[in-house]
């Protein structure tokens, strides 16, 4: 194309083109080097209304061109969201005598990728465009491109729902049809779930104190306060804008919400995906057999609510569905097994209260119940609960002949204490290892040795290397002998330090008087917590030190690390009572400094509440 032909199309230089004649429209037919557009190709690019329309008096078959893309000139406006040029471009194009000669209905030219205009305009979002181009041919609205998206599934995927409510309601047959099988209700759904948590994640910054802290300059928490404000009314709008085009589309089109997409989840699975208690409501009283509906492992709505632990949804379809409890995947689970897998604590109390005796001793294609389930994975809380209730079956074996007891068992990386406490819940609950088992660990014992420490011929312990059973790191001597070097350690400073303080206590002795010789707070209250606390601080490490003496008289592996554990939890009780001592000695020496007093008791509790994430991380029923 030529240099000054271009220029003159993108400066809006209208004396240029005036100057041209029908016989100059061969140079209107030059195109640019690369992506092959014409002149009017470049003028749409750059919204020249007047530019077009005097290409298009002196040469009107430009508008059916295409460029190396396959768009043409209205391709490209109706993506900018240009109107004026749309218009103009469909009253030239819509002429009869235009569109014989051409053979070919502009508006509905497609591109390579097969989309119209009409998809361009609702995937960008120019509502006016859509108008504009629907009110020239409604039918625009049942054409889908080559990844079968139609333009209302495009505007939902967008989430242009001002357009998407547009066009369902003036073409009323259009399609909902798009990409992977989904249609415009799978797309509503997901588009409410992921936007709704990208915006979540900005508020909870919002609710953090430490941003402030951070962010100390007025102008950015004046900034971030207002972005949080309307991020918040944003959130609720869009929501708002979902439900109804939601509520409006299945009325119109009720069977988007039975239609699964290629991996076999309709749109009732990402909402209880989602936890969208509102959609889901609304899909329950249009249809309630959506919660039935299964994918393509054969799980339900219901399922996917368990595994994800979302309470309001299981309500929701106990509600619609009570008898919907025995309903089973591909592997043969239950919700109750799935819950129970995943973790979901709160998911499995609230099946338990719904559920029958039956169902919660159901076993699956592998012969594992739920209590199986929460053993193998190691959830503590869920082993707890279903230990707990009465009504679950302690000793059903699955297909490989192990009862909860034998799992338990089984797994090399319990340590002792935790294994024993689990091992006399089950117990207490009725649990039984199975006879195979019981058998095999008798036959086990008498031809292993013991595992752990190994002695040569010269009577020196060698040190067992970490074992591993099914993959999984078995807790070696080496590491035993460690933790216990740490914790005598930190017992013997602590017996120490609390030995010393027993003899030299806060504000000394009385010099004179009838109670020479006595300590001078001896009647203060906090005076007689530092001793009590002192005395336990001292007391617990020195436990401590004779557990960790003990051990070193045994051999076995398991019975070492019971005896570890406990003095582990002896010196936690010693560091408690050297903490508490040091706040009550601090009390009874500074006396009526309130102010040093209190900076002093909140520095103490903060560095003694460090402590407890860790400790409350470790979960001691945890496989």
């Amino acid at each position: 194309m030529e240099s000054g032909l271009y220029r003159a199309a993108i400066s809006d230089d209208r004396d240029f083109f005036r100057r041209l004649t029908s016989s100059d429209a061969n140079i209107l037919l030059q195109v640019t080097s690369l992506q092959q557009d014409t002149i009017l190709h470049v003028a749409a690019k750059f919204r020249r209304k007047e530019i077009a329309a005097m290409i298009m008096n002196l040469l009107p078959s430009l508008v059916y061109k295409k460029n190396s893309k396959g768009d043409t000139p209205l391709h490209i406006t109706a993506r900018l969201g240009s109107l004026e040029v749309v218009q103009v471009l469909i009253s030239y194009a819509c002429c009869e005598r235009l569109e014989l000669e051409a053979n070919e209905n502009l508006l509905r030219t497609v591109n390579m990728d097969r989309n119209t205009a009409l998809h361009e305009a609702a995937r960008k979002g120019h509502f006016e465009v859509v108008v504009s181009l629907i009110q020239k041919d409604p039918d625009l609205a049942m054409l889908t491109n080559n990844a079968g998206e139609s333009p209302l599934f495009l505007a939902v995927d967008k989430m242009h729902f001002r357009i998407a409510s547009y066009i369902l309601e003036t073409v009323p047959g259009c399609s909902f049809q798009g990409r992977n099988k989904m249609n415009a209700l799978h797309a509503a759904v997901i588009r409410s779930y992921v936007h709704g948590k990208e915006m979540n994640t900005h508020v909870k910054q919002l609710r953090n104190p430490l941003f402030f802290v951070v962010h100390l300059s007025v102008r950015d928490c004046v900034r971030f306060i207002r972005f949080g404000v309307a991020t918040l009314l944003r959130r609720d709008i869009q929501q708002d804008h979902v439900t109804d085009f939601i509520k409006q589309l299945i009325k119109k089109h009720p069977s988007t919400i039975i239609e699964a997409n290629n991996i076999g989840w309709t749109p009732f699975h990402y909402a209880a995906y989602a936890g969208q208690e509102a959609i889901v409501k609304e899909l329950l009283l249009a249809d309630n057999s959506t919660a039935c509906t299964k994918n393509g492992e054969g799980m339900a709505g219901l399922h996917v609510a368990a595994r994800e632990g979302h309470i309001p949804v299981l309500k929701m379809i106990a509600e619609t569905c009570p008898d919907i409890w025995d309903l089973k995947d591909n592997n043969g689970r239950t919700a109750l097994h799935v819950a129970a897998e995943s973790g979901k604590a709160k998911a499995v109390k609230f099946i338990l209260k719904q559920v029958a005796e039956d169902n919660i001793n159901d076993q699956d294609n592998e012969g594992n119940t739920a209590l199986h389930l929460a053993t193998l994975q190691g959830h503590g809380k869920i082993f707890l609960l279903l230990t707990n209730d009465k009504r679950a079956d302690k000793t059903i074996m699955n297909e490989d002949f192990l009862a909860v007891v034998d799992i338990i068992d089984s797994r090399r990386a319990i340590n002792f204490f935790r294994q024993g406490w689990m091992i006399f819940q089950l117990s207490i609950a009725g649990g039984l290892a199975s006879l195979e088992q019981g058998r095999a660990k008798k036959i086990e014992a008498r031809t292993k040795p013991e595992r752990g420490i190994v002695k040569n011929h010269g009577d020196e312990e060698v040190e067992d290397k970490r074992l591993k059973t099914e993959g999984e790191e078995v807790l070696s001597f080496n590491h035993l002998r460690n933790m216990a070097g740490t914790n005598i350690l930190v017992s013997t400073l602590i017996a120490t330090v609390s030995f010393a303080a027993a003899f030299t206590l806060p504000g000394g002795y009385k010099n004179d008087g009838p109670d020479e010789g006595l300590p001078v707070f001896i009647k203060k209250a906090s005076f007689r917590a530092f001793v009590v606390s002192n005395t336990i601080a001292f007391s617990c490490s020195i436990a401590s030190l004779i557990f960790h003496n003990f051990t070193a008289l045994l051999v076995k592996r398991n019975t070492i690390a019971f005896w570890t554990y406990f003095a582990m939890v002896f010196s936690s009780f010693a560091i408690c009572g050297m903490f508490i001592a040091f706040i009550a000695g601090s009390f009874a020496v500074l006396g009526d400094c309130t102010a040093l007093i209190m900076a002093i008791f909140l520095i103490c509790c903060f560095m003694f509440a460090l402590q407890f994430p860790p400790l409350l991380s470790i979960d001691l029923l945890t496989i």
